[in-house]
C-alpha cells in the first residue's frame, strides 16, 4: 500500500492525555518566560529613554556624551567635578560644561 492510501485510510490520532498535559504545561513555561521578557524589555527601554539632564538643550534629540571629567576647582575636594559634555547627534556640534556631583552635596 502507497503512503498516499495509508494516510487516507489511517486518520491522524488524538493525542494522549499525557502529551496534552504536557503541550498545556509546556505552553504555561512559554506564556511566563515572555511575561518576564516583557518586563525586562519595557526596563530597558525605560533605561534608553532621555530625560532632561540627558538631552541636549540644543537640537532635543541627542543625547549628551560625557566626553572628558576632571576635579571641580574649587570644589574638587567634596568630590565634585566637571564634566565636558558633547551631543552624539554629528549634525547638531553642541558643546557645554556640566558639574557633577556624585554626594548630592550642592542639591
Amino acid at each position: 500500500m502507497s503512503q498516499s492510501v495509508r494516510d487516507v485510510t489511517n486518520p491522524p490520532r488524538e493525542p494522549s492525555a499525557r502529551s496534552a498535559r504536557l503541550l498545556c504545561k509546556r505552553m504555561k513555561h512559554l506564556e511566563d518566560r515572555i511575561e518576564v521578557l516583557h518586563e525586562r524589555l519595557a526596563a530597558l527601554e525605560s533605561r534608553l529613554r532621555l530625560t532632561a539632564h540627558d538631552m541636549c538643550p540644543q537640537c532635543r534629540s541627542g543625547r549628551l556624551r560625557v566626553i572628558e571629567t576632571a576635579p571641580h576647582p574649587e570644589f574638587g575636594f567634596a568630590g565634585i567635578e566637571t564634566h565636558q559634555v558633547r551631543c552624539d547627534r554629528a549634525e547638531c556640534g553642541y558643546a557645554g560644561t556640566r558639574l557633577f556631583d556624585p554626594n548630592e552635596f550642592l542639591r
